[in-house]
Protein backbone atom coordinates (compact mmCIF):
# COMPACT_ATOMS: atom_id res chain seq x y z
CA UNK A 1 0.00 0.00 0.00
CA UNK A 2 1.17 3.74 -0.56
CA UNK A 3 1.05 6.39 1.64
CA UNK A 4 2.32 10.21 1.23
CA UNK A 5 4.88 11.00 3.28
CA UNK A 6 4.67 14.72 4.34
CA UNK A 7 7.24 16.03 6.42
CA UNK A 8 7.26 19.18 8.82
CA UNK A 9 10.05 20.64 11.02
CA UNK A 10 8.91 21.88 14.36
CA UNK A 11 11.43 24.24 16.40
CA UNK A 12 8.99 24.95 19.22
CA UNK A 13 5.85 23.95 21.06
CA UNK A 14 2.68 25.81 19.07
CA UNK A 15 -0.75 24.78 20.30
CA UNK A 16 -2.29 26.44 16.96
CA UNK A 17 -0.29 23.94 14.94
CA UNK A 18 -2.09 20.55 15.31
CA UNK A 19 -5.75 22.76 13.37
CA UNK A 20 -3.10 23.27 10.39
CA UNK A 21 -1.99 19.87 10.24
CA UNK A 22 -4.94 18.48 10.22
CA UNK A 23 -6.12 20.63 7.39
CA UNK A 24 -3.21 20.06 5.50
CA UNK A 25 -3.57 15.98 6.08
CA UNK A 26 -7.60 16.05 5.11
CA UNK A 27 -6.80 18.19 2.22
CA UNK A 28 -4.25 16.04 0.72
CA UNK A 29 -6.13 12.81 1.37
CA UNK A 30 -8.97 14.63 -0.23
CA UNK A 31 -6.77 15.58 -3.19
CA UNK A 32 -4.54 12.44 -3.86
CA UNK A 33 -6.44 9.39 -1.95
CA UNK A 34 -3.82 8.24 -0.67
CA UNK A 35 -3.43 7.54 3.17
CA UNK A 36 -0.97 10.43 4.48
CA UNK A 37 1.76 10.06 7.29
CA UNK A 38 2.63 13.35 8.74
CA UNK A 39 6.07 13.03 9.83
CA UNK A 40 7.51 16.16 12.91
CA UNK A 41 10.51 16.65 13.15
CA UNK A 42 11.44 18.12 16.86
CA UNK A 43 14.48 19.81 18.49
CA UNK A 44 13.49 18.76 22.04
CA UNK A 45 11.39 16.58 23.43
CA UNK A 46 8.93 19.09 25.02
CA UNK A 47 7.97 19.59 21.72
CA UNK A 48 7.78 16.00 20.37
CA UNK A 49 5.95 15.40 22.90
CA UNK A 50 3.26 18.18 22.36
CA UNK A 51 3.51 17.25 18.74
CA UNK A 52 2.41 13.96 19.12
CA UNK A 53 -0.57 14.59 21.13
CA UNK A 54 -4.06 13.29 19.35
CA UNK A 55 -6.02 15.52 17.46
CA UNK A 56 -9.40 15.24 17.04
CA UNK A 57 -12.23 17.45 15.51
CA UNK A 58 -16.27 16.84 15.96
CA UNK A 59 -17.99 15.44 18.97
CA UNK A 60 -17.32 13.32 21.94
CA UNK A 61 -16.41 9.38 20.96
CA UNK A 62 -17.02 9.89 17.09
CA UNK A 63 -15.26 12.73 15.92
CA UNK A 64 -15.22 13.85 12.29
CA UNK A 65 -10.96 13.46 12.29
CA UNK A 66 -8.46 12.02 13.96
CA UNK A 67 -4.97 12.36 13.89
CA UNK A 68 -3.10 9.80 16.46
CA UNK A 69 0.57 9.70 16.65
CA UNK A 70 2.14 5.87 15.44
CA UNK A 71 5.44 6.43 17.54
CA UNK A 72 6.43 9.59 19.75
CA UNK A 73 9.84 10.98 20.99
CA UNK A 74 12.27 8.65 18.55
CA UNK A 75 15.53 9.59 19.22
CA UNK A 76 17.84 10.16 16.48
CA UNK A 77 21.72 10.56 16.56
CA UNK A 78 21.91 14.28 16.80
CA UNK A 79 19.35 14.05 18.98
CA UNK A 80 16.50 15.34 17.44
CA UNK A 81 13.01 13.75 18.09
CA UNK A 82 10.18 13.26 16.02
CA UNK A 83 6.52 12.59 16.31
CA UNK A 84 4.86 10.57 13.60
CA UNK A 85 1.27 10.99 13.35
CA UNK A 86 -0.83 8.71 11.23
CA UNK A 87 -4.40 10.00 10.18
CA UNK A 88 -7.91 8.55 10.36
CA UNK A 89 -9.78 10.36 8.18
CA UNK A 90 -13.60 9.73 8.23
CA UNK A 91 -16.09 11.74 6.24
CA UNK A 92 -14.16 12.91 3.87
CA UNK A 93 -15.28 10.95 0.69
CA UNK A 94 -18.84 11.90 1.87
CA UNK A 95 -17.93 15.25 2.01
CA UNK A 96 -16.53 15.67 -0.98
CA UNK A 97 -19.28 14.41 -3.46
Amino acid sequence: MSHLLVVETQGKKDPGKSASWACCIAHLYAKYRIPPVLLITCQDKATATSAAEPITIGPGPSPSLALTAASAAVGLPDGTLEAVQNVTVEGIQSANR
